[in-house]
């Protein structure tokens, strides 16, 4: 998905569903588990796939942050997160946090 569709579509990126809020446990975007279900997370499409919604998401996380412009957030740099990430709400802190090795690591066992 590129950057002008996501920002043209917020809804693929900012939740929709407060019921059922989980976070990516590779880069804290937070959304519905619907939406990371129909849009996986737009920040980890390389370890993304549908049916690993639920494995690199978790509903555990603390604090909410929103970032509209995470190039130049000072909150972004802050968090520690990464420039290219895109618009929209993030957990301050994941329960279970991946980093990007270990999400590879489980999308090709899951393909094994």
């Amino acid at each position: 998905m590129s950057e002008q569709s996501i920002l043209s579509d917020p809804s693929s990126t900012f939740p929709v569903d407060p019921k059922t809020l989980r976070a990516c446990r590779v880069c804290c975007l937070v959304k519905s588990q619907d939406q990371f279900s129909e849009f996986g997370c737009q920040n980890c499409y390389d370890v993304w796939s549908a049916a690993s919604a639920l494995e690199l998401t978790t509903p555990q996380f603390y604090g909410l942050v929103t970032m509209l412009d995470p190039a130049h957030s000072w909150v972004s740099k802050r968090q520690r997160m990464k420039a290219n990430y895109v618009p929209g709400i993030y957990a301050l802190e994941v329960i279970g946090k991946l980093t990007v090795k270990e999400a590879k690591q489980r999308e090709n066992a899951d393909a094994n």
